[in-house]
């Protein structure tokens, strides 16, 4: 998650941090505990550019069974809330997104279930390994 001080260096300055919202009040204690945020790195000439995109990600080990990429965040106005006993579902905000599944992209005899993490970002393409820094 960018810090304080990344928005402030970024290069739009404290005005950059307007889409990062996330209100004192809505932390809780197991969320640091759990590793649900990360320090936000960025690459390739792109590291005072504050982000917009979210990414959930399944990590068991070095494996990712699916990554999921969007604009979107998880509140219900993003994600729909039932109404209406359950036969309405209610979305506030449209939002795109992609998910990687690895049995939908893999290409051989049998489909993979997860992709390879790998620590360094490989020399060549590779269907089945993603590069991924963990913490």
């Amino acid at each position: 998650w960018p810090t304080c001080d990344f928005v402030r260096n970024s290069i739009d300055g404290w005005a950059s941090g307007s889409a990062l919202c996330f209100p004192k009040n809505n932390y809780k204690p197991f969320m640091k505990e759990s590793k649900l945020f990360y320090k936000y790195e960025s690459h390739r000439g792109r590291e005072n550019v504050p982000p917009h995109i979210k990414s959930y990600t399944r990590i068991q080990g070095k494996e990712m069974p699916w990554n999921y990429l969007t604009s979107a965040n998880m509140s219900k106005a993003a994600m729909g809330e039932l109404q209406k006993n359950s036969t309405q579902l209610m979305v506030r905000h449209y939002e795109i997104g992609v998910l990687f599944l690895p049995s939908m992209i893999s290409h051989g005899s049998s489909p993979s279930t997860s992709f390879r993490i790998v620590d360094t970002p490989p020399s060549s393409c590779s269907v089945n390994s993603i590069y991924f820094p963990l913490p």
